[in-house]
């Protein structure tokens, strides 16, 4: 799971629409069933909603979403999640293929310690492609996670940069939560 902090202990996981608010942060579609694991307080709760490429994304920010009314499963304070039974009308998950790579909280570490991407990932050029970045990342507690701000676009984050001491004119791969393609990213900038 990324995004905010566990809260390790008793949680409840359904299948279920997230809502219209989490559903637009997942770009899922409207009313579309996910897997919702819902922690902390029944009337506030933390939600992690399963994203794209079999990931989980927990928004920094509070959200609102359906009501918490029971505990079904356990979360480590690292992040893995134990169901009580299994839920109605579901299966264990084969390993996915981003989870063969280093990563954090479904983010992948893309370079090599050389600075070669691993081999099975690929860079994509998408425009703008340039921007001053900056270290540390809102998306994900990773030491080797920056952000970049890209002209007309907002923030990319996180994205990894090539070299450990990284600058303008150095290049980095910009993730998406569990996906095996990354943004190109020039840097403009080190701010």
């Amino acid at each position: 799971m990324t995004g905010a902090p566990y809260r390790a202990g008793q949680v409840e996981v359904a299948i279920m629409s997230p809502g219209r608010e989490l559903t637009r942060l997942v770009a899922a579609k409207q009313g579309e069933k996910r897997c919702l694991v819902m922690m902390g307080p029944r009337k506030a709760p933390v939600y992690c909603v399963l994203a794209g490429h079999g990931a989980y994304y927990c928004p920094y920010s509070p959200v609102t979403g359906p009501r918490r009314t029971t505990a079904n499963a356990t979360l480590t304070k690292t992040g893995a999640l134990t169901l009580d039974m299994p839920l109605t009308g579901t299966h264990a998950a084969r390993p996915l293929a981003w989870q063969r790579y280093p990563h954090v909280d479904g983010y992948i570490h893309p370079w090599t310690s050389d600075g070669r991407l691993r081999s099975g990932l690929r860079l994509v050029t998408e425009e703008p492609d340039h921007g001053g970045c900056f270290a540390g990342s809102e998306e994900v507690p990773d030491p080797a996670a920056i952000s970049c701000l890209v002209p007309s676009m907002g923030r990319a984050s996180p994205c990894y940069p090539q070299k450990q001491r990284w600058g303008a004119g150095d290049i980095a791969a910009c993730a998406r939560l569990g996906s095996l393609s990354f943004m190109r990213m020039q840097i403009t900038a080190r701010s």
